[in-house]
């Protein structure tokens, strides 16, 4: 497995109030602030993009998807101005 070597670097302002939090709560994990932050970051990273890329549909909403995917409606003459 390759060594990925870190390169990038990010820099961040914070209350002294903020900072404690974050070092306490690195603390209790037992990681560095570093890591602690790092790690929070992803997570929230992955989240927010998985929440963006998803779409979830009520079962009506899902069922109208669906029927419109299968059975399309004609283009309409702005449709095929599109496509001149």
């Amino acid at each position: 497995m390759a060594v990925q070597t870190k390169t990038s670097r990010i820099d961040i302002r914070l209350t002294p109030q903020a900072k404690s939090a974050i070092e306490t709560a690195a603390s209790l994990k037992r990681v560095s602030v570093s890591t602690y932050i790092l790690s929070a970051a992803i997570e929230a990273a992955r989240m927010d993009i998985k929440r963006e890329e998803t779409l979830v549909l009520a079962n009506e909403g899902r069922d109208t998807l669906l029927s419109l995917l299968e059975n399309p409606p004609e283009p309409n003459d702005a449709l095929r101005g599109l496509f001149l």
